[in-house]
């Protein structure tokens, strides 16, 4: 996930977590069940007809993770913390497992302890997890583990930068899983994994000075449109950056050729960008209401 500050916010939210599935066709909705605070009720629901139907009441659900669960196929992948928080806080290594349940409420293990974060591919062929490799340090460096869809490792990418930095999932594009490299709000680079080779590339774009508040990534054509519109911590930052009219510039990447195009500029607002297909870009309209859709040639 532009995601992270955001992100931080979401996990104050115990109560309800929404999470899409990669085809967008069903949301999940994890609250806590009325009757026990460590047991969680599983909403699956509809987006075209709104319908909600409940899957699973299940205990110890990570309701506070950002991104707690993922549904496909008739399948929940879910971050369980055993004993909850006061488990975490108790032990020096990190009890979140990743469990799928099928419809029958059967659950399956697939990764035992010290899970950051987590994938499934849209066929779940490949589960893709974010884990720390060292238990011992105070800041562990993280792993990336792709494992098949019975959980056992098929490639792991240790992360080997310095521990000031840290990898994040940005988006699965059919046998290709993005993540970047970032500190706090800024993205220094991307990563590209091929599935099928399991080949890594990394594009450096440090010296784009990206944060993590306004961009898109173009997967298909290895675009990356951004803006400078810089983080927002609090309400005062946001009152002061619009008094003072700051000009905010939009701006498309290219990651193979490394080339940088001039596209907008605005002041004082974000431009929100998004790829429609492999060309096509649409932004806010910076002179007036509605959005702008740009052909980058």
């Amino acid at each position: 996930m532009k995601r992270y500050v955001t992100l931080m916010a979401l996990t104050l939210l115990a109560l309800l977590i929404l999470a899409l599935t990669a085809a967008g066709a069903v949301k999940i909705i994890i609250r806590s069940n009325a009757n026990s605070q460590t047991t969680s009720d599983v909403l699956l629901k509809e987006s075209k007809t709104g319908r909600i139907t409940k899957f699973l009441t299940i205990n110890d659900v990570y309701r506070q993770h950002y991104h707690a669960a993922e549904y496909h196929n008739g399948h929940l992948y879910v971050i369980i913390r055993p004993g909850g928080a006061s488990n975490f806080e108790k032990k020096q290594n990190r009890p979140n497992e990743l469990w799928r349940y099928d419809q029958n409420g059967k659950g399956t293990k697939l990764w035992p302890s010290d899970l950051r974060d987590f994938r499934i591919r849209d066929d779940e062929g490949l589960i893709a997890v974010i884990s720390s490799s060292q238990r011992n340090e105070s800041n562990p460096s993280p792993t990336l583990y792709l494992l098949g869809p019975d959980g056992k490792l098929k490639k792991a990418f240790p992360y080997k930068e310095p521990v000031w930095k840290d990898i994040a999932f940005e988006i699965w594009a059919g046998r290709y899983l993005w993540l970047n490299e970032y500190e706090t709000v800024d993205i220094h680079s991307f990563f590209r994994i091929d599935t099928k080779t399991m080949a890594a590339h990394k594009y450096d774009i440090s010296h784009l000075n990206l944060t993590c508040e306004d961009y898109d990534l173009n997967t298909a054509s290895l675009l990356l449109a951004y803006s400078d519109y810089p983080p927002m911590f609090d309400a005062e930052d946001y009152r002061e950056f619009k008094s003072r009219r700051t000009p905010v510039k939009l701006y498309v990447y290219d990651l193979g050729t490394k080339r940088r195009r001039f596209i907008a500029r605005a002041v004082a607002e974000s431009f929100s960008p998004k790829w429609v297909d492999a060309v096509t870009l649409e932004y806010k309209n910076p002179r007036g209401a509605g959005r702008i859709r740009k052909r980058i040639r």
